[in-house]
């Protein structure tokens, strides 16, 4: 991940950044998430939703049978990283998240003692709409997130970080609830629903 701080670093020393980076972590596997990154458009877009405070580092490259991705290291502030999507497998063993199995958004933010504070969001990969949407919303809870710190604090990775971690830690929240519904609705029926004394 040295690259990573590496170039965090550099994007920090810029006055209207936020200590706060994202990384779009994938493998060959998540072929969907690879054609979302992929489309010109909907890189656009995510540079519209992340703002000017906060980068957003991600792999660009073709999806299996894709357009070759744009060349170019950066459009705003989605950054275009140039490696293989599986030599990412590292980041995931360094953020402690094991397998491979599911594509997520790492937001971080750096401390001065060169330690990096992270949260993690599962991104899903069903199907190309389903990985559109989950990033949408990733980014947006974050950026709105970012966005909410003032900015006399947006050098402060402490500060950051729990102001991110809390917006994405709603997210995974409101996401297990919806999945939860259909679920919970059975029950009901099940079991007879019973108003509230």
């Amino acid at each position: 991940m040295d690259w990573f701080f590496a170039e965090a670093k550099g994007w920090l020393q810029k006055a209207q950044i936020a200590n706060a980076f994202g990384l779009v972590l994938y493998t060959d596997r998540h072929s969907n998430l690879a054609r979302v990154l992929n489309d010109d458009l909907h890189w656009r877009g995510f540079h519209d939703r992340t703002g000017p405070r906060w980068p957003v580092f991600a792999l660009r490259r073709p999806a299996p049978g894709g357009a070759p991705a744009p060349a170019g290291r950066a459009l705003s502030m989605m950054v275009d990283v140039r490696k293989e999507p599986n030599e990412i497998v590292e980041y995931y063993e360094r953020l402690g998240l094991g397998s491979t199995e599911h594509p997520y958004l790492a937001v971080f933010s750096l401390t001065d003692g060169d330690e990096a504070l992270f949260h993690t969001v599962r991104l899903n990969d069903d199907s190309v709409p389903e990985a559109l949407t989950s990033l949408r919303a990733a980014l947006d809870a974050a950026t709105s997130a970012i966005d909410d710190v003032r900015p006399e604090n947006i050098k402060s990775a402490e500060g950051v970080h729990a102001a991110a971690d809390l917006a994405l830690t709603d997210l995974r929240q409101r996401q297990l609830l919806v999945k939860a519904m259909p679920l919970l609705k059975l029950l009901g029926k099940l079991f007879g629903a019973h108003p509230a004394a």
